[in-house]
């Protein structure tokens, strides 16, 4: 039982990891301009760009992203731990309810802010989305109190 416990949350905190490091390195960094990873920048490029107005809920992610995501989730609940891939899971489904909540409803909470300064102010800093500690542990946090 402790360890299904360990496992998921290492699960969690591994996919939360992988979207901090795909947001900063794919989609604001060099690796996006790989001819592989080219149209996910560009579509970053539009969640960028219509963020916080009427367009923002437009530039969902492809299909094929969403059941790649679910197909390595599931790989790594075959052949290695469920437990880690139901953390990883978790973790899928707190971002996409969060994330959609600070562009849509969330305008006040520390999270929001954190995300929203990414957006407005500052685009090279507070890639974690939803996590700004992780941001605290690469430096790539900027404080953001009000907006």
């Amino acid at each position: 039982m402790f360890l299904s416990a360990v496992l998921f949350t290492l699960g969690h905190i591994i996919s939360a990891l992988l979207v901090y490091f795909n947001h900063r390195f794919v989609f604001h960094g060099k690796l996006g301009r790989l001819p592989i990873l080219s149209n996910l920048r560009l579509l970053h490029i539009e969640h960028h760009r219509h963020a916080y107005d009427e367009k923002r809920n437009e530039h969902f992610e492809p299909i094929w992203v969403t059941l790649s995501l679910f197909s390595v989730i599931a790989l790594v609940g075959l052949y290695i731990n469920i437990s880690l891939a139901c953390g990883m899971a978790s973790f899928a489904a707190v971002y996409a309810y969060r994330h959609k909540r600070i562009h849509n409803k969330d305008k006040d909470s520390f999270f929001s802010i954190h995300h929203r300064y990414h957006h407005t102010r500052n685009a090279k800093r507070n890639f974690s989305g939803i996590y700004p500690v992780i941001d605290r542990i690469f430096g790539t946090y900027e404080e953001s109190r009000t907006l």
